[in-house]
């Protein structure tokens, strides 16, 4: 009876041995590179293959694997092809390797879906490459050459920071002139105002200096003309084109008045015997106290 069982327990493990054997003689996992040498950083094909029994759910390594010293760029997978129980899956990795090492290997795992719920990794064969060297190692050390020169580099202008500045300024300003606006308005009008005056007895009295050294009518003409012109400005009415008839029915001065026609009666009249000190001083002090009412209205109305 032993004699018997033990060559029982014999045949059997010999007959699982062979079927082992067979078995493994059938499914076949396969891996290479499409080239032999490759260059730093150039793509190369990593084929991986994979040839079981059709009732096997299997896995290849996705993106998130670990493909040192290599990197993937991307992957191509094929639709499997089956044939009597046995299919063919296949997937196409493109790589890329920065590594400097000579020869570099690479061998992916199969991960065997069980049907207890367990997985099984087969491990792929070994494949190499070859790194090629763009130049050729010197085989004495490298000495460095110092250089001092100075390069000339070229001013660039940096536009897209000159627009974003110009057009925060630009913003800014706006900004500030709207929020201000009524106060600048009436400095500004304070302003030409102030200086308009400034400018016009400037020449109002040297015009008077002359007319009361050299009696010359022809420049108390000139004074006249230039003292309608003035207030034109300032009443920003055209006075300068004004007869002395209606330059008294705007004002209704009386003073004034008859200042305008003694002149007239002076320089139409070709008078020089008399004295033009008492006219042109009225004519001075009309023209300031239009200027002090213009002044007094901007700021109130500012």
């Amino acid at each position: 009876m032993k004699i018997f069982l033990k060559l029982f327990f014999t045949l059997y493990f010999l007959i699982a041995l062979v079927s082992i054997h067979l078995f493994a003689q059938h499914q076949k996992v396969s891996s290479t590179f499409q080239k032999d040498t490759i260059f730093i950083g150039e793509e190369v094909k990593y084929t991986l293959s994979y040839f079981h029994p059709s009732n096997y759910q299997v896995i290849f390594p996705d993106s998130n694997y670990n493909y040192y010293p290599f990197e993937i760029i991307r992957k191509r997978t094929f639709n499997s092809s089956s044939t009597n129980d046995w299919t063919l899956d296949s997937v196409v990795y493109y790589l890329r390797t920065f590594s400097i090492d000579s020869n570099q290997s690479l061998s992916l795992p199969i991960i065997l879906l069980n049907q207890n719920g367990d997985t099984t990794i087969i491990k792929s064969n070994i494949s190499s490459v070859v790194l090629k060297r763009a130049f050729k190692p010197s085989q004495s050390s490298p000495q460095l050459l110092p250089d001092t020169a100075i390069i000339d580099l070229p001013a660039k202008f940096n536009y897209p920071y000159f627009l974003i500045f110009g057009l925060g300024n630009f913003v800014l300003i706006f900004f500030l002139l709207y929020l201000f606006r009524k106060s600048i308005i009436k400095r500004y009008k304070l302003f030409v105002l102030r200086k308009n005056h400034i400018n016009f007895t400037k020449n109002f009295e040297k015009l008077e200096k002359n007319i009361l050294l050299n009696k010359d009518l022809i420049e108390l003409e000139v004074l006249v003309a230039e003292w309608k012109k003035y207030l034109s400005k300032l009443e920003e009415s055209p006075i300068n084109t004004y007869t002395t008839t209606e330059i008294i029915s705007s004002f209704r001065n009386q003073e004034l008045g008859n200042t305008l026609q003694y002149l007239d009666k002076c320089i139409y009249g070709n008078t020089t015997d008399i004295n033009f000190q008492q006219p042109i001083l009225v004519l001075k002090r009309f023209s300031v106290q239009q200027f002090q009412k213009k002044r007094k209205e901007a700021r109130a109305n500012g």
